[in-house]
């Protein structure tokens, strides 16, 4: 199918949590940037995105929110709906992400995969703050687009995976030095901030928590047990 007349645009925003790096007001920003730089009409502002978190919305005006959800879960209730109306909202000429890895995170990267490629062949143009992924034109197969797209989501999941390896050889390196690796503290036992040198900074009680710059892990919380036989 021929890309669909420049008409509406639809943006899709992604966060795993509160502490993902590309915050939801980075990508609703750089997607109004781009919608205007295109000429593509887009009903989106961060009045919307600050109503539909409040109100636990996934969808407003040209905008769907997956706020808080992994990218391997292909079911997200705002991407699903987003494809939904795209394949019979004519339309709907282009669909802004930020990036890939906010559409999906997949552990098998087919699926992904073959959702972009249908919205492709039924006209709609999706646009990344890295590349765009143009219509399939009638009776052909764009393998080199096909391609890129599969080894993009295949990155996205390894990145989890990674991520992952990380944190668990994190955690035992840091349990190997003596330091908690989260919780509370053991019975007999207290919680202390450690400054670098290793010297005990204070005691800290339950529920406590403190990011202090300089203090291992910077710039997050330092702790350690301790016995206590007070």
């Amino acid at each position: 199918m021929t890309g669909r007349s420049k008409n509406e645009g639809r943006i899709y925003l992604r966060r795993s949590d509160s502490k993902q790096e590309s915050s939801l007001e980075t990508q609703l920003q750089w997607g109004i940037r781009e919608a205007k730089r295109l000429g593509v009409p887009l009903e989106a502002s961060l009045a919307d995105l600050d109503h539909m978190i409040s109100a636990g919305l996934h969808h407003y005006r040209h905008i769907y929110l997956d706020n808080a959800i992994s990218g391997a879960d292909l079911q997200r209730p705002g991407l699903t709906a987003m494809v939904a109306e795209a394949q019979i909202n004519r339309k709907i000429s282009h669909i802004f992400a930020y990036k890939r890895d906010r559409l999906g995170r997949p552990d098998n990267p087919l699926p992904m995969m073959m959702t972009e490629n249908s919205l492709s062949n039924a006209g709609v143009t999706i646009v990344f703050c890295d590349g765009q992924v143009d219509p399939t034109r009638p009776g052909e197969t764009d393998l080199p687009q096909i391609i890129h797209s599969l080894f993009g989501y295949h990155a996205s999941g390894e990145y989890l995976k990674n991520l992952a390896d990380r944190i668990i050889l994190g955690h035992r390196n840091r349990a190997q030095q003596g330091y908690r690796t989260g919780g509370n503290a053991p019975y007999g036992f207290v919680r202390v901030l450690v400054d670098p040198a290793g010297e005990v900074v204070e005691e800290l009680p339950k529920g406590k928590v403190i990011r202090q710059e300089g203090h291992w892990p910077a710039p997050g919380s330092c702790t350690r047990a301790y016995e206590s036989f007070g």
